[in-house]
């Protein structure tokens, strides 16, 4: 290339910035990654006043210049990362001139954006991994379309590029620059939790019912476009404490009903699951959390907790407190099956030995253990409605500890009881059922014939 030629370009950029109004300033240092500042004139704001109108449009520009009839250029990969992180606009503008210099050159203008910024930044990153981080000596290419020459309509078309991408262009370029390469994540990481804490304590902690955990050992590397920082991000030896919340969760809508139909009471939440892929079915453990209450399982075992709470210090909006209202009824009317079942244990346990033998022919095969067996935790909600009215509401203290997974389907069960049940108990005024009365309400329990 004639030496003069990367001069020539310059003066003609130059001179196409002035005739389109707009101010360009010459970098003094060719170490900066860019050759020209550009401002371009104010918009026309008609009506607005002085402190309300736009600020002028500025950018950063490369001039390249080539005899050789490419339809592309080089620009240093340190220069390259100073345009994918520059909060201003960048372009790369090519002057393309033919090689006996009699023809006006053809002008071509890149726009510095998300394809550029990706392949700068996967060029670094290998680089990097392979230990040759001297950027200055490395390079990225630049294409530009045969067809896509800008030549008189550079500076409107640089314009239009930035306004196309209004007044946010700043923060869509960072989005872009912290978005790429990241498909997968934005890496991994190891740690090595404290002596004591248990896969349990993890769960619980990623999902949020724990708020910290102690470890000995961490460990975090960034992963982009499938390449790893040689060094870690991020190195505790000594260790420390997780502060810990959940993040994994979902949409929910969940119903809680009246065992004896008829109120119903549907409240928005989230459904909140570990991170950890593959757990074994006995660890596996989800969390339903709404404004009024927790509700923590395991779907694979018969473990579930109810645990009703609100912050009587804030203000909740109405329609919450006419649900947590009607929840607190609800469970304060109790189950009419665990009201049951009360007066059946206590009535029996009055009964001569005489009368219990004769319960267990007479109301065969219940007769022998008049006892309240609980629900299924898999299939029932009932079990998790009355682990919170006996455990935490103190309702019902005759079933307080006692293991309630019935491990088969009962609540059809309780209802033809109850419906026998009901009647006899209207009756008693407080007194204790007789041994008739109990045979009567436990033959109930058979399926109908």
């Amino acid at each position: 290339m004639p030496p003069k030629i990367p001069r020539v370009a310059e003066y003609q950029f130059a001179q196409m910035c002035a005739e389109f109004g707009a101010t360009s300033n010459k970098s003094q240092e060719d170490e900066t990654g860019w050759d020209y500042i550009v401002e371009f004139p104010p918009t026309e704001a008609v009506g607005l006043p002085a402190d309300m109108r736009p600020a002028s449009r500025s950018c950063l520009v490369q001039i390249k210049s080539t005899t050789t009839g490419q339809f592309s250029c080089r620009l240093k990969l340190s220069n390259a990362l100073r345009f994918a992180k520059a909060s201003l606009p960048c372009f790369v503008v090519l002057f393309r001139f033919d090689k006996a210099g009699k023809e006006p050159p053809r002008v071509y203008a890149a726009h510095f954006w998300e394809e550029l910024i990706a392949r700068t930044f996967k060029t670094a990153r290998q680089l990097e991994a392979e230990g040759k981080a001297d950027f200055h000596r490395h390079y990225i290419t630049v294409p530009f379309e045969r067809d896509s020459s800008v030549d008189s309509k550079l500076m409107s078309q640089m314009l239009r590029e930035i306004e196309s991408l209004g007044d946010r262009y700043l923060e869509q370029k960072r989005g872009i620059a912290n978005r790429v390469g990241f498909d997968d994540g934005f890496g991994y990481g190891s740690v090595a939790f404290a002596e004591g804490v248990s896969l349990e304590q993890v769960i619980d902690a990623q999902l949020g019912l724990v708020e910290s955990l102690q470890f000995s050992r961490l460990v975090l590397k960034s992963v982009r476009f499938g390449v790893e920082t040689p060094t870690p991000l991020l190195e505790l030896i000594e260790g420390g404490t997780f502060e810990t919340e959940a993040s994994s969760t979902r949409p929910c809508t969940v119903v809680l009903a009246s065992s004896k139909g008829g109120a119903e009471v549907a409240i928005g939440g989230e459904i909140v699951s570990p991170g950890i892929p593959d757990l074994p079915e006995e660890y596996q453990k989800l969390r339903v959390r709404t404004p009024l209450f927790d509700l923590v399982f395991k779907p694979f075992t018969s473990e579930t907790s109810f645990r009703m709470h609100v912050d009587y210090s804030k203000a909740l909006p109405l329609p919450t407190l006419i649900k947590f209202f009607k929840l607190r009824h609800m469970a304060c009317t109790g189950s009419i099956d665990c009201q049951m079942w009360m007066v059946l244990e206590r009535s029996y346990n009055k009964l001569s030995e005489e009368e219990k033998k004769r319960i267990k022919v007479e109301a065969e095969p219940f007769g022998g253990d008049v006892r309240f067996g609980g629900f299924d935790a898999n299939n029932e909600r009932h079990f998790g409605v009355a682990q919170y009215l006996i455990q935490h509401l103190n309702r019902f203290d005759d079933f307080k500890d006692r293991y309630l997974n019935s491990h088969s389907q009962v609540v059809d069960v309780y209802k033809r009881m109850n419906h026998v049940f009901e009647p006899i108990v209207q009756g008693l005024h407080g007194k204790n059922l007789d041994a008739d009365q109990i045979i009567q309400v436990l033959k109930a329990s058979r399926y109908p014939e």
